[in-house]
């Protein structure tokens, strides 16, 4: 409410922005006992969404302003700032690589119980499972970024969404 009154017939520029984040700060100011905890970072999550909004509606602006030069000026978005309205969601993220290198140390169920040494296996002879370094199935997808994880898919037309809530009143009927 009060963010909605303070931009309500303010020009759209930066000093409208900081004016719009300085309310919204104190708008939605949580205490650190948040449910979920986390309270600085769900400010600090509310005053990016605001940027990305101030950038892609100044980008727009400025291709709206190309077709009809009637329009008012939008602010000026630098090219640093004007990645600000990307959204990497739908963004095709380039392929990554990555290695792991261990050392496979010697022992195992192989060694040498008689002498308290541990020895490596000689190169004719298997490791024993104990001890042996093994891949999971998916950690190559995993570390290189290859792997696609369910909030990585777009959301397809019609999805819907849930949500869980606590009512204040038991047997109450929902209007």
């Amino acid at each position: 409410m009060q963010l909605e009154a303070a931009l309500r017939g303010k020009d759209w520029n930066k000093d409208t922005l900081e004016t719009a984040q300085d309310v919204l700060a104190e708008e939605l100011s949580l205490p650190d006992t948040v449910p979920g905890g986390m309270a600085a970072y769900r400010q600090t999550l509310a005053l990016s969404f605001l940027y990305k909004f101030y950038v892609s509606t100044c980008l727009e602006l400025s291709k709206a302003l190309e077709k009809d030069a009637a329009l008012p000026a939008s602010p000026t978005i630098s090219a640093v700032e004007a990645s600000a309205a990307q959204s990497f969601l739908s963004e095709d993220r380039p392929l990554t690589h990555g290695s792991q290198i261990y050392e496979v140390p010697s022992g195992g169920l192989q060694s040498t119980s008689a002498t308290g040494q541990d020895h490596a296996p000689l190169k004719e002879e298997r490791r024993a499972p104990v001890g042996q370094p093994l891949m999971h199935s998916s950690a190559l997808q995993q570390c290189t970024g290859e792997a696609k994880y369910t909030d990585d898919m777009p959301k397809l037309p019609g999805t819907l969404h849930g949500v869980l809530f606590l009512s204040e009143r038991p047997h109450a009927k929902l209007l």
